[in-house]
């Protein structure tokens, strides 16, 4: 699959700042509890926005996995220019498929926690899907935990569009 974040990351970028992502927060920190000291790994890490979350509420180290190269570039970019020096020290981030048998994160693992917000709806077979919850397991200690943030699949399927108010627009394009 072709990186196709190269020609989305000035968006991608901007949609972080909107205040719809920030509605996730309190849950996902409700959700982790207190991870003071813990290693977290941070799968689909994007730009690195939940990498710099997960060290903000006290992880020991985090590591960040994407798939786009670009991601990663403009995650490494993030962290060196504008996160402290606390913080950034705490993360690296690798490019990696988090759909094959295994990410080659050498002798990193395992995490005590396991974070993918919006990873798993980008399987797009079963596969795929197998293929995340093997590295998820993988990478877990024996009593880690994985927290997860993805589309409720008992949702009625969207047929109207979603308007902007929020900071973006939704727009169904066809069922799957």
């Amino acid at each position: 699959m072709p990186d196709q974040y190269p020609a989305i990351a000035p968006l991608y970028s901007k949609m972080q700042s909107l205040p719809a992502p920030s509605l996730e927060q309190p849950s996902i920190k409700a959700i982790l509890g207190d991870i003071t000291g813990l290693r977290c790994l941070d799968l689909a890490c994007g730009l690195g926005r939940w990498s710099k979350f997960l060290l903000e509420k006290g992880a020991a180290q985090v590591i960040g996995v994407d798939i786009s190269q670009s991601m990663i570039q403009g995650a490494v970019r993030e962290a060196s220019t504008s996160w402290p020096a606390g913080i950034r020290d705490r993360v690296t981030f690798h490019v990696g498929d988090c759909t094959k048998q295994q990410l080659e994160l050498g002798s990193e693992g395992p995490f005590d926690i396991v974070f993918g917000a919006w990873l798993l709806n980008y399987a797009a077979t079963a596969a795929e899907q197998l293929g995340m919850w093997r590295n998820i397991h993988a990478n877990l200690r024996p009593g880690g935990r994985f927290v997860g943030v993805t589309p409720n699949v008992h949702m009625e399927p969207m047929e109207q569009p979603i308007d902007d108010r929020y900071g973006y627009a939704v727009v169904p394009v066809e069922r799957v």
